[in-house]
């Protein structure tokens, strides 16, 4: 059910979803995610390739294969409403990884109970995340914010400021850090009180 393309000991390093039925992902497999209506953003790609949007207006992280890499993806889909009038459907509920730059060095954070597409805008869902304890502070240092998330191990990852909204630079990480980067987990569950069949995005 893990496909790192690593050994398999990076998955028995952190908890994954695991407790849902699956299927074996095949990393060749082209993955699509029904492009109607998916969300649309003017976000400029740089060396860790297209920045990850926190949103507190979702209540779903919505990761695409730009951001991070499959560890594990269940049978159970998702359909994403966007702006409540149209719709991603049958994304896959599952587990990913991707390399952040924290001001420590870099950690690979692992995301799990999230709905993965195979490209486009990623969505990291604020309340998602800070709902296992992590702080989110998505304030702007020019309004007296620190603009930055703290985990449970203190590592503290900033956040750029584009266009008003705030982004995470997170990348897929390589073979070989799989096996050497700290792994932080940054959301186990899907928010206690998301209905899976009435997801919003915005």
């Amino acid at each position: 059910m893990c496909d790192t393309g690593a050994s398999a000991s990076f998955c028995n390093d952190i908890p994954l979803l695991n407790d849902r039925p699956g299927t074996v992902f095949d990393p060749q497999e082209e993955t699509s995610d029904t492009e109607q209506g998916s969300p649309q953003a003017e976000t400029t790609r740089t060396d860790q390739g297209i920045p990850l949007m926190a949103d507190r207006g979702s209540n779903v992280c919505v990761l695409s294969g730009d951001n991070v890499r499959i560890l594990y993806l269940s049978g159970e889909t998702l359909k994403v409403d966007v702006l409540g009038d149209q719709e991603m459907e049958n994304l896959r509920i599952g587990s990913v990884g991707g390399v952040v730059t924290t001001r420590s060095g870099n950690v690979l954070v692992v995301f799990n109970e999230i709905a993965y597409r195979g490209s486009g805008l990623s969505v990291m869902s604020c309340i998602q995340v800070e709902d296992i304890g992590i702080h989110i502070d998505d304030k702007s240092t020019n309004h007296g914010g620190n603009q930055c998330i703290t985990t449970f191990e203190g590592y503290v990852i900033p956040l750029n400021c584009i266009q008003g909204l705030m982004y995470m630079d997170i990348r897929p990480f390589t073979d070989d850090e799989a096996e050497t980067l700290p792994k932080e987990l940054s959301s186990l569950e899907a928010f206690h009180g998301t209905p899976r069949d009435a997801i919003v995005l915005h």
